[in-house]
């Protein structure tokens, strides 16, 4: 069977311990200047890249999100409703086709078309929106601002979470030394 045959297939338990064994040593050889790196990372440099890379802390800022648009929907039934509309149209049925246009006794052209143009703007507004839904934003208004704590409390458990992790690890560190 030989070697390749043994990485790709793993039927015995041995055979994956010793694997596991061999691929450990690799990097442990090669990339061992690697792992230097953890001994120069700060607190700061972690509590940053933890808040950057958190995805319970990137679900909590979408969420402000989600509150803030549904907040600024909410505000906009406060606002007239407003459409504005136009029509362009060719009507050649109340001028007749036959015929030229002559000045002077010569030809100058045929009849010219008829056009009929028309914009229309309107505007809508029910006083009854502003008693109706001030409610309906003050609450999304306390939606918005409770999803902010929100994630301002997810943030400081987060950080509390890393300050006993960091703790732990500067005091292996230093029994270490």
């Amino acid at each position: 069977m030989g070697r390749a045959g043994f990485v790709w297939k793993f039927g015995s338990g041995t055979r994956l311990i010793y694997f596991k064994i061999s691929v450990f040593t690799f990097l442990t050889l090669f990339f061992k200047p690697c792992l230097l790196f953890a001994e120069t990372v700060t607190y700061e440099e972690v509590v940053k890249l933890v808040l950057e890379h958190s995805p319970r802390v990137k679900i909590k800022f979408y969420e402000i999100n989600i509150a803030h648009a549904v907040y600024k929907q909410s505000l906009s039934n406060f606002y007239p409703q407003i459409s504005i509309g136009s029509r362009v149209e060719k009507f050649e049925n109340l001028t007749k086709t036959t015929g030229f246009i002559t000045a002077g006794g010569q030809v100058i052209g045929g009849q010219p078309d008829e056009w009929r143009t028309a914009v229309y703007l309107t505007a809508e507004y029910y006083i009854s929106n502003w008693y109706k839904r001030w409610f309906d934003t003050s609450y999304y208004n306390l939606l918005k601002e409770a999803s902010f704590y929100d994630c301002q409390a997810e943030m400081k458990r987060l950080l509390e979470d890393i300050t006993d992790l960091y703790s732990q690890v500067v005091e292996a560190k230093t029994k270490l030394k």
